[in-house]
């Protein structure tokens, strides 16, 4: 089921990989082999009160939602795409997951 979520939600315009990683790090599922997200990990120990963190790059953008579990869902994203868009839908894929998880 989980794989599912994760293959709608990178099926949506301007999202090329989505990643589902644990409170600890490790990488859950993922759909695509080419990016590695669960070194976002690292990021969010840093700043423990935030719950979405956006890294804009020369390549992409990278979006992080932890969700109330504590796992982390993280989307890679082509330049130029519509973030406002891309993080609503994180929004409603992470509470479809919550139950999953």
């Amino acid at each position: 089921m989980r794989g599912h979520i994760l293959s709608k939600l990178a099926q949506i315009e301007g999202i090329n990989c989505t990643a589902l990683i644990s409170e600890d790090g490790f990488l859950i599922e993922r759909t695509s082999n080419e990016f590695d997200l669960s070194k976002l990990i690292s990021l969010f120990d840093t700043r423990p009160n935030d719950i979405l963190l956006t890294i804009v790059g020369e390549e992409g953008t990278v979006i992080g939602k932890k969700m109330k579990s504590g796992h982390i869902l993280a989307v890679r994203c082509n330049e130029g795409c519509n973030l406002g868009s891309i993080r609503n839908e994180l929004t409603t894929t992470c509470e479809l997951l919550e139950d999953h998880v």
